[in-house]
């Protein structure tokens, strides 16, 4: 298995981080969310592909509880190689009739309708030991820096995503949000 594949396995599944959250105090659980990350390789309901491709296609369903408020949202991330053979993740913009849609419900995307975004710089993954490691610092806007650290193993996914206007954050929590398979 090559690092593109393994990285990808570690990803597909049904994550959340409820042995992290147990662990909080109350006051805790009012600053922290519960999260669960359902991911799925996409690519085969992409129509189109070239034949040359070699990337890998991901759909990520995301549902953040707080405050018994749950937000949910959709990425769509490539992971492919780049010119050194390491495994590079790049955010795919999403068409709007696909923008918060539940894997299940997409039959097909054309290959044509999808863009790598020009917003988010790609992160390119260290291998250090079984897992991948990587971040990445995006202007998403003129003011706004988003700030995306990760580390994927067979164990776990430990993601930190923040959003900084200038220097206050107005997104994302002190600590990363530890996710484990269900």
């Amino acid at each position: 298995m090559n690092d593109l594949e393994e990285v990808v396995s570690y990803l597909t599944g049904d994550f959340s981080n409820k042995k992290q959250f147990e662990q909080l105090s109350e006051d805790q659980k009012e600053k922290f969310p519960y999260a669960v990350h359902r991911n799925h390789i996409l690519t085969p309901k992409i129509e189109g592909i070239p034949k040359n491709f070699e990337g890998v296609f991901l759909h990520e369903e995301s549902y953040y509880t707080l405050n018994n408020r749950e937000r949910f949202k959709t990425d769509i991330f490539l992971f492919s190689f780049n010119e050194e053979q390491r495994v590079k993740l790049s955010a795919v913009t999403i068409p709007k009739k696909y923008d918060n849609k539940k894997f299940d419900d997409i039959e097909f995307i054309a290959y044509n309708e999808l863009s790598v975004s020009e917003k988010f710089v790609p992160i390119v993954y260290e291998k250090i030991d079984d897992a991948y490691i990587g971040k990445s610092e995006s202007m998403i806007t003129a003011s706004n820096r988003f700030f995306l650290t990760q580390k994927i193993s067979s164990k776990s996914l430990v993601i930190k995503e923040e959003i900084f206007k200038e220097d206050r954050r107005i997104f994302g929590f002190d600590k990363a949000i530890v996710y484990e398979r269900n």
